[in-house]
């Protein structure tokens, strides 16, 4: 794994590059610079050594020696005057012509086009090659020589004077001043880095890397760790850095110290609701088969309350002797059915929470099932002044189930809706299949039921509670006693209510093929199937 860099090794890194770019950025301003220096120092030589040669040669020729002297003056400016370099007078056209061939001159006719560019156009131009350079001055026609030569004043170029000069020399006294600055620069340069760098590795470097081993210790010990003072840091920043640190650290370790003390306390309330939950587990298991293993012993002395009232009421042993003898015995012959069927509600409940009640299904017929249900309700309803119906074809298929728990879930729905239906309210039940499900339905025109209560109509030992019901008997073990028979058999109940709308009750069986093979496919259309007529019952 490759180590990555420190931040001493980015600032040593970042001041080296900043040294050497701004070394070569200087440098190349210097070299520059020099050689402008240089230029301009050949060129005013240049110019001061063409004055020199026009003086020179315009007071030979008002003396008339020209002839004789122009030569040695070229010689002894080539000598003395420019060292390594040399000094070439060059006459126009006009003048060669006129005075013809003359020593220590040379004529236009060169074939230099320089030369030939200047005397048409009477520029002065520089040319640097090769470490040297160039310059051409052109002679311009002046007023006082217009005795001896013809042209326009100020325009006509008589010749020019050709200086070719080196640039070694010019060049060497600068190349030492500018290597000294250079020198004297870069020094410079690096003692700001190293005071720099010195100085950002103790006020920043330094103090970050104490942070970072602070940190260190505490990762190692989660506990209160070591404070930092701040007093010890230079800058404003860290400073506040080192205080706010210190601040937090506190914080933590005092809020890691109260989530300890509160995850010791959930932990232990955590334990104690587990005891509770295993506890509360252990009351009802034993509740539920304290009430399963009662079902013999409740059952044999209700049993013979239920059959000495029915022998008094009956006067099966001879006449009581007064009439309300005999209602009392059908009122106690009355209490004990409805008791009855308390005890074997409860007792069947317990028994599906103990897990002792087993279903053996067979196959029922929902035609012969249903209405046998809604006969024992005949009288109850003609008391109410209710009308019971039922629609179940008999094209539909058998229902796998267990005949007394199905008995004792389509009891339980219709004993509710007579319970909850006013007078002159109607019943009825519809069955209906499909591929796939067997579903019987139980409605009413009663009082209903508000939607947010649907879920504890269910539940064991629950009953909604409204000032329509207030009167009404129940333990509200009923409806939680379907629920839980359904779910025996693989099913689920439904419930579909509104206040003052009526209740709808819908059982969901699933289909069964088992000894199905004798029956026509017409039987798995459902809805699809013939209905017949709502019988009264």
């Amino acid at each position: 794994m490759r180590r990555s860099w420190t931040i001493t090794h980015w600032l040593a890194a970042t001041f080296l590059v900043a040294m050497i770019t701004s070394g070569v950025a200087v440098g190349l301003i210097l070299s520059a610079q020099m050689n402008n220096s240089v230029l301009t120092l050949a060129r005013q030589q240049a110019q001061g050594t063409a004055h020199q040669v026009f003086q020179n040669v315009y007071g030979a020729m008002r003396r008339g020696t020209a002839h004789d002297e122009i030569p040695e003056i070229m010689a002894r400016l080539n000598a003395t005057a420019l060292e390594d370099g040399s000094v070439r007078l060059v006459r126009g056209p006009a003048v060669a012509a006129q005075y013809g061939p003359r020593a220590g001159a040379a004529d236009a006719n060169v074939e230099d086009p320089l030369v030939r560019r200047v005397l048409e156009t009477g520029e002065d131009p520089s040319v640097q090659r090769d470490g040297r350079v160039r310059h051409l001055f052109p002679l311009v026609l002046d007023t006082e020589c217009t005795a001896c030569h013809a042209g326009v004043v100020g325009e006509t170029v008589n010749g020019l004077v050709d200086i070719d000069l080196p640039l070694s020399g010019l060049r060497q006294p600068l190349t030492l001043v500018t290597d000294t600055a250079f020198l004297v620069f870069m020094g410079t340069l690096a003692l700001i880095f190293v005071v720099l760098f010195v100085t950002v590795r103790t006020l920043i470097v330094h103090p970050i890397r104490t942070l970072s081993d602070t940190m260190t210790r505490l990762s190692a010990n989660p506990g209160r760790g070591p404070s930092l003072n701040a007093s010890t840091f230079r800058t404003r920043e860290l400073r506040n850095l080192a205080t706010r640190f210190t601040t937090l650290m506190t914080r933590v370790a005092d809020q890691r110290s109260a989530l300890e003390d509160h995850a010791r306390a959930l932990t232990a309330a955590k334990d104690a609701a587990e005891a509770a939950r295993i506890q509360a587990d252990a009351a009802n298991m034993a509740k539920s088969h304290f009430l399963a293993s009662m079902s013999h012993e409740l059952r044999t002395p209700l049993n013979a309350v239920m059959g000495f009232s029915e022998i008094l009421r009956d006067e099966i042993y001879g006449p009581l002797g007064s009439a309300r003898y005999r209602e009392y015995a059908t009122d106690i012959l009355n209490s004990g059915q409805h008791l009855r069927d308390l005890v074997d509600d409860l007792l069947d409940l317990a028994r599906i929470e103990a897990g002792s009640f087993e279903i053996r299904p067979e196959p029922l017929t929902l035609a012969t099932e249903v209405p046998a249900c809604l006969a024992l309700f005949r009288e109850r309803a003609a008391a109410g002044g209710l009308t019971l119906s039922h629609d179940c074809p008999d094209t539909l298929p058998p229902l796998r189930a267990d005949p007394r728990a199905f008995r004792q879930i389509l009891f339980n729905l219709v004993s509710n809706a007579v319970k909850y239906t006013p007078d002159g309210g109607h019943i009825a039940i519809v069955a209906r299949a499909t591929a796939t499900q067997i579903t019987l339905a139980v409605r009413d025109t009663g009082i209903g039921i508000p939607p947010q209560f649907h879920d504890l109509v269910f539940a064991a030992y629950g009953q909604v509670i409204n000032v329509e019901t207030r009167d009404m008997e129940g333990t509200g073990l009923g409806l939680s006693l379907v629920m839980a028979l359904m779910q025996r058999h693989g099913g689920t109940v439904t419930l579909d209510s509104a206040p003052n709308a009526g209740s709808t009750f819908t059982v969901i069986f699933p289909r069964s093929t088992r000894n199905d093979d004798t029956h026509d496919d017409t039987h798995d259309q459902g809805d699809t199937a013939p209905r017949h007529t709502p019988v009264e019952v």
